[in-house]
């Protein structure tokens, strides 16, 4: 029985991909999905899409819509899309970075415009926090001129042509200025691009570690002469 629901779950899903690879993005359709649990489903469906430019501008647009359709359960349906985008990311992590970091953000101010902190909101945080990590994100976790809470702040125009940077671990550390976690997260990221390791979109630096690891291995012997 429960490998008939799964499967009748991924067929409902699939509907949704579908109709996404015809432009017809059902981004209610894949929240109510996850909401009723089918949340592996519906994410692979998400993740499956091919073109994210219209599922983006679709979230924007629809999740707000569905949030409020059911006032009874505003704030359950409200994590609910917080917490589907959260997964999708991290599905699409390796190529996409940087096309749900923004929406990411988005989804952050949502929460936040909400109301009081939530345990919910703080588990969040703490997830997307995470997925930044992989990316290595310092500028959008921390903006371009990132210190240290005993730094003196750095008075630097910023870069010309570009957007602000989201600094979205400083909202976490605003809603919750004891959060140790938090606090730690503050003095890893700062650390990024400042030790061996670049700060890079991950699949970019897999495949580049990839090519290293193919390369000859070169003894002592073969640098004397």
């Amino acid at each position: 029985m429960r490998r008939l629901v799964a499967i009748l779950s991924i067929v409902s899903a699939g509907a949704v991909l579908v109709d996404a690879r015809g432009a017809t993005f059902d981004v209610p359709a894949l929240l109510d999905a996850y909401l009723r649990g089918d949340r592996d489903a519906a994410v692979a469906s998400a993740a499956a899409v091919p073109d994210l430019g219209p599922f983006r501008l679709r979230f924007v647009q629809d999740s707000p819509v569905w949030v409020d359709a059911d006032p009874a359960r505003i704030e359950a349906r409200r994590a609910v899309a917080a917490a589907f985008l959260l997964e999708l990311t991290a599905a699409r992590l390796e190529s996409d970075w940087g096309r749900f970091s923004d929406l990411l953000e988005w989804t952050c101010a949502q929460v936040r415009a909400a109301g009081p902190p939530t345990e919910f909101e703080r588990t969040w945080h703490a997830a997307s926090h995470a997925i930044a990590g992989r990316a290595r994100d310092r500028r959008w976790l921390l903006g371009d001129n990132a210190t240290l809470p005993h730094q003196k702040p750095i008075v630097q125009a910023p870069p010309k042509n570009q957007p602000p940077p989201a600094m979205h671990l400083v909202h976490a550390l605003e809603r919750f200025p004891e959060d140790p976690l938090f606090q730690l997260g503050r003095i890893v990221a700062w650390t990024w691009g400042r030790d061996a390791l670049p700060i890079r979109n991950v699949r970019v630096r897999e495949l580049d570690d990839e090519a290293v690891r193919r390369r000859p291995r070169r003894t002592p012997a073969d640098l004397v002469g």
